[in-house]
């Protein structure tokens, strides 16, 4: 916290240690002593993005991350794979001769590859819009919290 009469930095308790000057009040909505000059009580800014994350979690749900993880990593084995096949082709180390030549391998490793991106690309974003989704429902369902939280960052 910076003191608004000195300017001193790091100032951490009630007063300023550089100067004397009150820092801190009462807050006559919560009891707490906070900071002088807040837009909105930081006590219960605290508990509105506190019930905005248990209603995100709720709404959303943790299978979103899961299923998101599975796809990277089995889009990630999948990729191995096919790199792992046009080394082998090269380097003629498979059992069973390939009909394709590892010459004509690397452009289908570039498809294939560009494919698995092009599909991964959207489902990347499937996440955070279920998550603003989510809390653009919460802040229409819940008002006080909206305009609370809306009053804290606007004085950030």
């Amino acid at each position: 916290m910076k003191c608004p009469k000195c300017k001193a930095e790091n100032q951490w308790d009630n007063f300023c240690s550089n100067c004397g000057n009150q820092l801190k009040e009462k807050c006559p909505e919560c009891g707490q002593m906070e900071e002088i000059g807040r837009n909105a009580c930081e006590t219960k800014v605290k508990e509105a993005r506190e019930a905005l994350l248990v209603y995100k979690s709720r709404e959303v749900g943790s299978w979103r991350i899961g299923m998101q993880l599975l796809l990277g990593f089995g889009s990630a084995g999948v990729i191995a794979v096919i790199l792992w096949y046009t080394l082998c082709v090269y380097l003629d180390c498979l059992t069973i001769k390939s009909p394709i030549g590892w010459k004509l391998m690397l452009p289908i490793d570039a498809f294939l590859i560009a494919f698995i991106i092009w599909f991964l690309k959207p489902i990347s974003n499937w996440q955070s819009k279920a998550l603003n989704k989510a809390e653009k429902e919460f802040l229409r369902q819940n008002p006080a919290e909206a305009a609370l939280l809306e009053r804290e960052t606007e004085s950030t």
